[in-house]
């Protein structure tokens, strides 16, 4: 973007946001070789599904909380949980 208009200010971030290069680099295996539904019960899902794991303990020890951190899709999917 900053190629485009140098002048640019993207205000639309309910659509999307930019993704900080610390988080793209460690989400890159996901998106090439590390691909899985997390939910499945075959080896390559709970190799998923143990690195989701530790993202939970990771994020809840940086908030200094306990490791209950619930992954949803979208934001009826938050209500539902938290309602």
């Amino acid at each position: 973007m900053d190629s485009v208009n140098s002048n640019f200010i993207y205000l639309d971030y309910n659509a999307t946001t930019p993704v900080d290069e610390r988080v793209l680099n460690e989400m890159l295996p996901f998106f090439s070789t590390e691909y899985a539904n997390p939910s499945g019960s075959h080896l390559f899902s709970l190799t998923i599904q143990d690195a989701m794991d530790q993202a939970s303990e990771d994020i809840a020890d940086k908030l200094g909380t306990q490791p209950k951190i619930s992954f949803s899709l979208r934001g009826p999917q938050n209500q539902l949980i938290w309602s």
